[in-house]
């Protein structure tokens, strides 16, 4: 039996068990499921939930709990994945970047960040976990990059190439505001949940709170958002999804390979006088691009391969 249906046979039986010990908080703290030599806690998914709801500002009813109970458990499961990994590589856990992203879910509760664990206090959350969570998904993006950073390959002098070539021709550069979900999928079943899921979720909430919860993408934490990325550096086939786009539409899903993207248009601008635009600045920031979309596909491999060595037992198989 592999991950995916041992997944979804466990989850039918946890689902009962937790269908209203969220609501009333009268679950026993056990363990539920072993990851290598981590494990995972009806609290800590008891957590996982609140805490969720919370940040999309959602209510807390057996209805929103019942829709977030599928990630969140996949969600710590990966975070257990890669606190292991961490520790085998020694990595120290990241602060800075911790700390730069508290004080902006304080700044959308329009408080201080000291006062957001307050808030998490009285809404019941373990704010000390949720801080950890981050410590080790920031940990995570940085010992990917560490690890493939040098692996990463582009033609600078192609990039270069085209890009006076464009500027030579003096037409009009066009640069598209940009959010993103990415994800995984094994299977056409699976793929098909996914999107269905997804498109569900976006419609119900929003673009920014569904890639949080959902994408695989670094991007995550800051909701999806890639900022302004220019025509002159999206492949063909992006470039033609992006450009028949309206504002705040988001795109059907995209598929390749064994991924889902969904794009959102938050703002498109035309660049007039591309020939007095700073040719190395944009060469740079293309490269950027390039180099986060690798990046991206390191990260998720790394931790497949992870998964696929890593001893996954939910214990009321």
């Amino acid at each position: 039996m592999n991950f995916k249906t041992k997944f979804t046979v466990y989850l039918i039986a946890l689902f009962i068990s937790l269908e209203t010990s969220v609501l009333y908080s009268s679950i026993k703290n056990n363990i539920i499921v072993r990851v290598g030599n981590e494990i995972v806690t009806t609290y800590e998914l008891e957590n996982k939930i609140k805490t969720l709801l919370f940040l999309n500002k959602d209510e807390l009813s057996q209805n929103n709990i019942n829709k977030v109970k599928k990630i969140s458990l996949k969600t710590l499961i990966d975070i257990k994945l890669k606190k292991e990994e961490l520790n085998k590589y020694n990595f120290k856990m990241n602060d800075n970047m911790v700390d730069n992203h508290l004080s902006k879910i304080a700044s959308s509760f329009n408080i201080n960040k000291r006062d957001l664990e307050k808030l998490f206090f009285s809404n019941d959350i373990n704010f000390k976990q949720y801080k950890e969570d981050l410590q080790i998904e920031f940990s995570w993006q940085q010992l990917i990059f560490q690890l493939y950073a040098k692996k990463i390959s582009l033609e600078e002098s192609q990039i270069l190439e085209d890009l006076n070539l464009i500027i030579n021709k003096k037409n009009d550069l066009e640069e598209f505001k940009l959010s993103e979900i990415e994800v995984d999928f094994e299977d056409s079943n699976q793929k098909k949940t996914l999107i269905n899921e997804i498109k569900n979720y976006i419609k119900n909430f929003n673009f920014e709170k569904a890639a949080e919860k959902y994408s695989l993408a670094t991007t995550a934490l800051e909701g999806g958002n890639l900022g302004w990325i220019n025509s002159a550096g999206m492949s063909e086939k992006l470039l033609n999804i992006v450009k028949k786009m309206k504002i705040d539409e988001t795109s059907e899903p995209i598929i390749s390979t064994n991924k889902i993207l969904f794009l959102k248009l938050i703002d498109r601008r035309i660049v007039k006088n591309p020939e007095k635009l700073d040719i190395e600045e944009l060469k740079n920031s293309i490269i950027q691009n390039k180099k986060n979309e690798m990046l991206n596909l390191y990260a998720n491999s790394h931790l497949s391969k992870k998964r696929n060595i890593t001893s996954i037992k939910f214990l009321n198989e």
